[in-house]
């Protein structure tokens, strides 16, 4: 799984292939659901970490639809 401070680089995501985007998406949703019970039991010591997912998720999400839309009009 990508780390957030990878996340944030639109290149290494576009870098990547669908089916490794599809992985990264998948990993990152379990990843969230996991951060969000230890978040509710007070678990969590850097709560903006979620956000930092959530956004590394919308930006994997963008890319694969990109590359849908690629294939789509070849």
């Amino acid at each position: 799984m990508m780390k957030p401070k990878e996340l944030r680089q639109t290149a290494k995501v576009r870098e990547l292939s669908v089916e490794d985007l599809n992985q990264e998406a998948r990993e990152i949703s379990d990843h969230l659901m996991k951060l969000r019970f230890q978040q509710a039991a007070g678990q969590v010591e850097n709560p903006s970490i979620i956000r930092e997912y959530r956004h590394g998720l919308a930006r994997i999400k963008t890319v694969l639809a990109e590359k849908r839309r690629l294939a789509k009009g070849s």
